[in-house]
């Protein structure tokens, strides 16, 4: 059974087949004839290449009929998808071009059955796709357990991180500090399994997420979880450079880690913080707002409506202060670079108040996403009992309010 990468370049059957070590200046792979074989980058894919044979060697072979069933489930959900999106598409064009409400009434009625077709077909592909999970999920070699776990989170680690750009991060191999890291990361599954767990180091920058981990959290593991998934939060989100509100300045990642560690020390945050898993971390220290205007949020707050610190009802605790003291208005800006502060008597429409709710519930470390709808914006965050929805249109008919989409990221 593989344990990953380890003990330098020696790979471990059945990852590899022969015996390979590391070259004195690292930058190639040599055979025991001292040879050279292969470049990091070729290293890396090679490996990968042999994990994804492994594991597409290994897949199951799943019952016929089922299979057949599935599939037809997922045509049948493609089509009713396509006909909600033309069926949509045509009641936006009639709307702007100010049909006659006859018409819209049709156009509307006509969304709602393609919206209950598409309903109804993903519950079919969703029943129909539980036999081969099960299938898979039960087989004593890819499954959850299985003999192949192992591989399958390293393949996904290089899979992600990319060999060339995983070879190219520690310049092929020169910079020694940063291949170490490499080494560290692809011989420790505990750790690679982990950041898989907690959403894996966005855009595949797991060298800088190593980087990032290993100078924050040098004393995490021994103190307390929360310091750890902090710390591993941290790392994954920022992997990828990010930028304090309307600046080119990059955030630096150990700061913010270091600035939340002191909140928490001095019970500045939510009591429910050190309950947080890696994944909500990165949802609270990826807030763009300096650290400083941070600080200024939790002061501002606990002197001026510490009513909404104390809250029992965290639907709205802290972000509240929207609705109270943020007007719905055309923004006015008063110095550059904007800042959070600027809100508060400046005002402004949905997309700065979704950004204050946003600034306001990650300041006291509690995660917040945010979210799209047609023509509005708004916020999501975590409660003890469930991700809610802030700032938008809410329905019963719709867990994320009442436009038929709502959508984070790149929309597709």
């Amino acid at each position: 059974h593989n344990d990953g990468i380890s003990n330098g370049w020696t790979v471990v059957p059945p990852m590899a087949n022969g015996n390979y070590q590391r070259s004195n200046n690292s930058t190639a792979i040599l055979n025991e004839g001292g040879n050279e074989v292969e470049n990091l980058a070729q290293h890396y894919t090679r490996i990968r290449d042999e994990m994804r044979s492994i594991i597409c060697s290994s897949i199951p072979e799943l019952n016929g009929s089922d299979v057949q069933v599935f599939m037809e489930s997922c045509k049948r959900e493609m089509d009713f998808r396509n006909d909600t999106r033309l069926a949509k598409h045509a009641l936006d064009k009639a709307v702007k071009l100010d049909t006659s409400p006859e018409v819209i009434a049709q156009l509307k009625e006509n969304l709602k059955l393609a919206e209950d077709g598409l309903k109804q077909a993903e519950a079919v592909s969703f029943s129909s796709a539980m036999p081969l999970l099960d299938a898979l999920d039960s087989d004593e070699v890819i499954g959850r357990g299985g003999a192949l776990d192992d591989v399958f989170v390293s393949f996904k680690v290089l899979h992600d991180a990319q060999p060339d750009r995983l070879a190219k991060w520690s310049d092929n191999g020169k910079n020694k500090a940063r291949k170490f890291l490499v080494d560290q990361l692809l011989g420790d599954l505990p750790l690679m399994r982990d950041m898989l767990l907690n959403g894996g180091a966005k855009d595949g920058n797991y060298g800088d997420a190593m980087l990032i981990l290993k100078t924050s959290a040098h004393a995490a593991e021994q103190r307390s979880r929360i310091f750890y998934c902090l710390a591993l939060g941290t790392s994954l989100e920022h992997s990828s450079p990010m930028y304090y509100f309307d600046t080119s300045t990059y955030i630096r990642p150990v700061e913010r880690y270091l600035e939340y560690e002191k909140a928490y020390l001095n019970e500045e945050l939510d009591p429910l913080f050190e309950n947080m898993s890696a994944w909500e971390c990165r949802w609270i220290t990826n807030s763009d707002a300096p650290n400083d205007q941070a600080a200024w949020m939790r002061r501002m707050l606990g002197n001026y409506r510490p009513d909404l610190v104390l809250s029992s009802n965290y639907d709205w605790r802290y972000c509240q202060i929207v609705r109270t003291d943020v007007r719905y208005k055309v923004p006015e800006w008063t110095s550059r670079p904007k800042t959070y502060q600027q809100l508060i008597s400046g005002g402004g429409k949905c997309g700065p108040r979704a950004w204050f709710g946003r600034f306001a519930t990650r300041s006291f470390g509690i995660p917040s996403w945010g979210i799209r709808q047609p023509g509005h914006a708004a916020m999501t965050h975590w409660t003890p009992h469930g991700w809610c929805l802030c700032l938008g249109g809410q329905s019963r008919e719709n867990l994320w309010g009442g436009w038929h989409t709502s959508w984070w990221g790149k929309r597709n």
